[in-house]
């Protein structure tokens, strides 16, 4: 189809132009700065096989007009004006700063299905560069009739473009036309640095929205991408891996399998957009309502699944089936029983240290599996045949405040954890089956083809951090039992009352305390997940035979990459340390803080700071004026704990001293069972009837 040149006048009478082609649903795409709608021109054609595409030449390009003042606002309003002349939902797909256009677009119309954003600029970074002088450079350049230095400074010393993908902007067609717009990067970069970016104002925008971001793009475009992961509601970040900035030139295909994959077209085998079918509401009101005695006391480790083999010994067994992987449905079910949004949790009401609402709970975030004090830190990493994923909800706020308790509820809990969902590999973890990275007696079992591999993690830095702040606001200090003396100079703050000499915590008791918490928190989510097996018919069990550090990544000198932590070692340590996932799970430890002066800083703040666990403003689980009476801690207070916190670390190289930063150890898989192995050996007493009839019911098309 050719593509058929429209236009339509935007909010400030500016005509806008845009291309019209392709068939199917409506999807917008909105260009960042220098380009116009040609620079969609290596993805469009394939994307025109699916969808009804507008590519807008935005203001000041292509066939669109301009004004004498500019604004970004103007620029919003000319999104918009496309956006709301079609009249269906719309898909809108912005890149850079054509994203920022979007991103405020969205809060200005109704007529949105999905929004995916590229890498929005949101000046929210340390690492965001100071570009006046550049732009000076630039509009110098320009003034003499040189944009096309303009133009490459600008690609160079902003979004620093790695060279390969500045050289394949180059030879696309459509660099002319960039360099003829090099003067509207200079305005566009002024607009970018003078935008205010509010997280409150988008936590209502429950728009769904893919996040997309290079692997190899500029800290400052990485920051940003995460920053409003955190602030939208129903969002979730897609890394493309190997690539920067303009992954559209350099990797046309990973960004259409990517956009096709998030919209979800009919005939993929995934919920559907429109609502869930009458067969899968019976099979959610089925799981709901499975009782939860017989789930505890039907609870087996139920070990052997299609595909499988015992290769040897009295219980020798080959599987006539092939390995089936899990559903999109069946996986989301057990993630939700893990990690799912339930609501608000309700704090610690009173404590006899606070004058008003206690302030020990990091989140208020509810989940399904409890947490020590509301603090929180469980996240969990799964694997299956198609990739390596994590899952991120600790820090989301219910929607609307609303608790999630019925089966009409089940829809939202599966969207919201789908959206929190970030790919971080696109194959199975790769995990040698031999020791020490695989217990022999899991060698034929664990992680094998068809199953789902999920592996919790806690970070037991912040539950320790935490607990230091907990009991220091009891006047209560930490003392090393193992050297024999307080935790830091505390002199200062024993003379000013702050803290109490008589009263110590001995350091190894303390962090055997944050690790058991934790690793309670770890068992119970992984139950969480084994009872949902038996409301499913899923076979699976929660075991210990893989060693966390081969899954972490502390062999990845030795080629087992794993899920790519960060360590710190020493030959004082019988196993290295792991400290986090840099981007996803980091602790409150260096490097992800100057020290632990820092790091105790940022755990205050998170509290107290706008939009933090204690701000009266947002939404909660108390009325305001009960939030309001929750005491903002002082500067001695946190200089205290920092010093606290510095000492453990200083003296023993670590944070915590005895036992790990994260946490990973008790695991779960999930797999179809092959019950003609259990009927072989057990009998019909060898699993329950929801297994018995799980084949037909999920999966009536594999059923002969």
């Amino acid at each position: 189809m050719t593509p058929k040149l429209e236009t339509v006048m935007s909010a400030d009478d500016t005509e806008i132009a845009y291309e019209r082609a392709g068939s199917g649903p409506p999807l917008v795409l909105v260009h960042g700065t220098t380009a116009d709608h040609t620079r969609w021109e290596p993805i469009r054609p394939a994307l025109e096989d699916h969808f009804t595409v507008y590519a807008m030449d935005r203001r000041g390009r292509g066939k669109s007009g301009d004004a004498d003042e500019y604004a970004l606002g103007r620029e919003v309003e000319d999104v918009v004006a496309v956006v709301e002349l079609i009249d269906e939902p719309v898909i809108l797909f912005g890149h850079s700063f054509g994203a920022i256009c979007s991103l405020e677009a969205a809060l200005r119309t109704d007529n949105l299905r999905g929004l995916i954003l590229y890498e929005p600029p949101l000046p929210v970074s340390d690492h965001d560069p100071d570009t006046e002088d550049i732009l000076d450079e630039m509009a110098a350049l320009v003034d003499n009739g040189e944009n096309e230095q303009a133009l490459i400074k600008f690609f160079r010393e902003i979004p620093r473009v790695p060279t390969a993908e500045l050289d394949a902007l180059r030879s696309a067609p459509n660099w002319p036309t960039r360099v003829d717009a090099a003067h509207t990067a200079i305005r566009e970069e002024r607009a970018r640095k003078g935008y205010e970016f509010d997280a409150t104002r988008f936590s209502g925008l429950t728009t769904p929205t893919l996040l997309l971001a290079g692997s190899e793009s500029a800290p400052f475009l990485r920051d940003a991408t995460n920053v409003l992961n955190d602030a939208l509601p129903n969002s979730r970040i897609v890394i493309l891996e190997g690539q920067a900035h303009a992954a559209m030139n350099t990797a046309p295909e990973l960004v259409i399998d990517e956009v096709l994959a998030f919209v979800r077209e009919p005939g993929d085998k995934t919920l559907d957009e429109e609502g869930l079918s009458g067969e899968t509401e019976k099979l959610l009101a089925d799981v709901w309502e499975f009782p939860l005695f017989e789930a505890l006391f039907g609870r087996r480790a139920r070990r052997f699944g299609f595909g499988g083999e015992i290769p040897d010994g009295p219980l020798q067994y080959k599987s006539e089936k092939d390995p089936l992987p899990l559903s999109e449905l069946e996986q989301s079910l057990l993630i939700a029983s893990a990690v799912g949004i339930s609501g608000w949790h309700f704090g610690i009401p009173y404590a006899n240290a606070e004058d008003g609402l206690s302030t020990y709970s990091l989140r208020f975030t509810g989940r399904p599996t409890p947490t020590a004090a509301g603090i929180g830190t469980v996240e969990l990493f799964y694997t299956d045949d198609d990739g390596v994923y994590f899952v991120s909800t600790r820090d989301i706020d219910p929607e609307g405040g609303e608790y999630r308790r019925t089966v009409d509820d089940v829809e939202d809990l599966l969207r919201v954890c789908r959206a929190h969902t970030t790919t971080l590999q696109d194959a199975r973890l790769d995990i040698p089956r031999k020791s020490p990275h695989i217990s022999g007696h899991n060698l034929w079992d664990a992680n094998v083809e068809g199953s789902t591999l999920f592996m919790p993690v806690a970070d037991v830095g912040e539950q320790l951090l935490s607990f230091i702040i907990m009991i220091a606001r009891n006047g209560i200090t930490v003392y090393d039992d193992r050297a024999g003396r307080y935790a830091g100079e505390l002199d200062t703050y024993f003379e000013s009352g702050l803290l109490n000499p008589e009263r110590k915590y001995p350091l190894t008791e303390l962090e055997q305390y944050a690790l058991v918490t934790n690793a309670a928190e770890l068992g119970i989510m992984g139950h969480n997940i084994v009872l949902s097996l038996q409301a499913i018919g899923l076979g699976g069990w929660m075991f210990t035979g893989m060693f966390p550090p081969s899954l972490m990544g502390a062999f990845a000198d030795q080629g087992v990459p794993g899920l790519g932590f960060r360590f710190q070692r020493s030959d004082d340590w019988a196993v290295p340390n792991p400290i986090g996932l840099d981007d996803y799970y980091e602790s409150v430890c260096p490097p992800y803080h100057s020290d632990m002066h820092a790091a105790a800083a940022s755990l205050v703040e998170k509290k107290f700071g706008d939009g933090g666990t204690y701000d009266p403003a947002p939404p909660g689980p108390y009325p305001k004026e009960v939030m309001e009476t929750a005491g903002e801690y002082s500067d001695e207070f946190v200089d205290a704990v920092g010093e606290m916190a510095q000492y453990i670390y200083d003296t023993y190289g670590k944070f915590p001293a005895t036992v790990p930063t994260i946490l990973m150890r008790p695991l779960v898989q999930a797999q179809h069972l092959d019950t003609d192995y259990y009927d072989a050996h057990f009998g019909p007493e060898g699993y329950l009837d929801t297994h018995a009839n799980h084949l037909e019911r999920w999966h009536p098309d594999e059923v002969a």
